[in-house]
């Protein structure tokens, strides 16, 4: 009896030996390096102030971090690695990841994760960005530099499930997107898209929402939106209260919509051709006599109508066209 005491106790020492072993600071720094080992190899450098924290069975969290290489630049307050330890012995390292309070660079070109053979295996999970702000720079398709912040990711088999804000200079958007990237594929829902975020390609937009889908897949590019309240001048004539469709097969985008001038309500239908460098579309509007003559005047012919006793309504239908220059038939 007293053996099978001496056994159990003897096991109960070395369980809290082997529990407590790695919270000493000479085996957590050799756990931090084995991290730092296979980010290396991964191609990226990472470096980090002060002493990694945590329990270092489950977590791992580093102050003040400096990731760099292959398309990444990013600087961040904290970073927490999640994981179950006792996968290391199975040469690989699955793991969650928090970030806190980045900025930084991701390069679109440049990013490679490919790095070379490790004895470590990383098998990433999820990331998630709080407080944070990433710019995304030499996007393709003349996609203007973005910001991604607070975002959400994680991984699964063959993808990524995306969700967060994405913005430009101009607007933002909400995304839930599915990402896979050997080869690239997008299929993402954008919500409370900020129509002022397109002026990359429109410079009149003013204000609007606009909510719908949009899909990557094998060069193709395909999506769909509908427009609500949105503002352009157009024309030097401001254009309000703009609701409809607007569909997306690039290179070409098609659009129904409609909205309100201060001479009435107008239709568009229209379409534009970005590889053609070309868009057309056709207009009209029930609007009062005298305020269609003063548009159709204006910066045209040198009459000032504002005084002409012009009564009535007018059907005006018109055909426009141009990319850099406006012409107007009709």
């Amino acid at each position: 009896m007293a053996k099978r005491y001496r056994i159990l106790i003897a096991i109960i020492i070395f369980l809290q030996i082997l529990y407590f072993l790695p919270y000493l600071p000479p085996v957590r720094n050799w756990v931090a390096h084995r991290l730092e080992s296979a980010i290396s190899d991964a191609g990226y450098q990472l470096d980090y102030v002060g002493y990694p924290s945590g329990n270092i069975w489950t977590n791992t969290g580093f102050n003040f971090v400096k990731l760099e290489g292959n398309g990444l630049d990013i600087s961040a307050q904290k970073i927490k690695i999640r994981y179950f330890l006792p996968n290391l012995i199975k040469r690989k390292f699955t793991f969650n990841l928090f970030i806190d309070r980045a900025v930084g660079e991701v390069n679109w070109q440049e990013l490679d994760f490919s790095g070379k053979e490790s004895l470590i295996k990383l098998d990433l999970r999820s990331i998630k960005l709080s407080n944070s702000s990433l710019a995304i720079r030499d996007l393709p398709y003349t996609i203007p530099d973005l910001k991604l912040k607070n975002i959400n990711i994680i991984t699964l088999a063959d993808k990524y499930l995306v969700s967060g804000l994405i913005a430009s200079k101009d607007g933002s958007a909400q995304i839930d997107a599915e990402l896979g990237l050997e080869p690239l594929q997008i299929n993402a829902k954008f919500k409370d898209l900020d129509l002022r975020s397109l002026r990359h390609w429109w410079g009149g937009l003013e204000s609007g929402k606009a909510s719908g889908t949009v899909i990557y897949n094998n060069q193709e590019i395909i999506g769909k939106a509908q427009v609500t309240d949105g503002e352009l001048i157009f024309l030097n004539t401001d254009v309000k209260a703009i609701n409809g469709q607007v569909k997306l097969n690039y290179p070409d985008v098609f659009l129904d919509l409609n909205g309100q001038t201060i001479a009435g309500q107008i239709k568009a239908n229209g379409k534009v051709a970005i590889a053609e460098q070309q868009w057309f579309g056709d207009l009209e509007g029930d609007f009062p006599l005298k305020d269609a003559a003063i548009w159709i005047a204006k910066d045209r012919i040198n009459v000032d109508l504002s005084d002409w006793d012009l009564r009535g309504e007018v059907n005006t239908k018109a055909h426009v066209n141009g990319w850099q220059d406006v012409n107007v038939l009709g």
